[in-house]
């Protein structure tokens, strides 16, 4: 059974991510408008949305297609983002977000 992940009527399959170079680029699609929605909303005083807007990705899509990242040697970015959300109340300025 393929696992498909990721809001909306079918979402990503991880099956295909592996092949299928669009279903690839479409993960990161996802992640990418996370992370430029992000900064967009701490910028407008958004804080609550800009910091779940970092992590989503991870349990939307990223969590999921690891195996995908580490076959296509992607270093794992988790961490990043989730560093990033904290970012948002430990008083980083926006440049630094």
């Amino acid at each position: 059974m393929d696992t498909q992940v990721g809001e909306g009527e079918r979402g990503v399959s991880i099956a295909a991510a592996v092949t299928d170079p669009v279903v690839f680029q479409s993960a990161l699609a996802i992640t990418e408008a996370h992370i430029i929605a992000a900064p967009d909303a701490f910028a407008e005083g958004e804080t609550g949305a800009a910091s779940e807007m970092f992590p989503h990705p991870v349990s939307e899509v990223l969590a999921n297609m690891a195996p995908v990242f580490k076959s296509r040697g992607v270093a794992d970015f988790n961490d990043l983002l989730a560093e990033a959300s904290a970012a948002v109340f430990e008083g980083w300025d926006e440049d630094q977000i």
